[in-house]
């Protein structure tokens, strides 16, 4: 599954470094499926978020950014912006509560 999610977070820097234009429908679908979706996602073609769906835990997340190494934070339900497809590569549940 991380590997999908690298695959989609590097397509979007692709689109974004090549200033392909996204139209306002799109858009609108693309963020909605990023709210509903758990996990991470790329919101308004350029934003990292992580989704955590759990309304009654916290959870460590391990974070992959393009330069440098990989780091843990811990995130509360709801939706928590991770940084742009430029700094983040990938993120995904560390398996532990917070």
């Amino acid at each position: 599954m991380r590997a999908r999610t690298r695959f989609a977070v590097a397509a979007a820097a692709a689109a974004a470094m090549t200033s392909l234009a996204t139209t306002t429908a799109n858009a609108s679908a693309t963020d909605d499926l990023a709210r509903t979706r758990c996990g991470v996602s790329v919101k308004d073609g350029h934003a990292v978020i992580y989704n955590h769906c759990d309304e009654n835990t916290s959870v460590v997340i391990r974070i992959d950014p393009w330069l440098g190494d990989a780091y843990t934070k811990c995130v509360r339900p709801g939706i928590t912006t991770l940084g742009t497809i430029f700094s983040v590569r990938d993120a995904w549940y560390d398996g532990h509560l917070c």
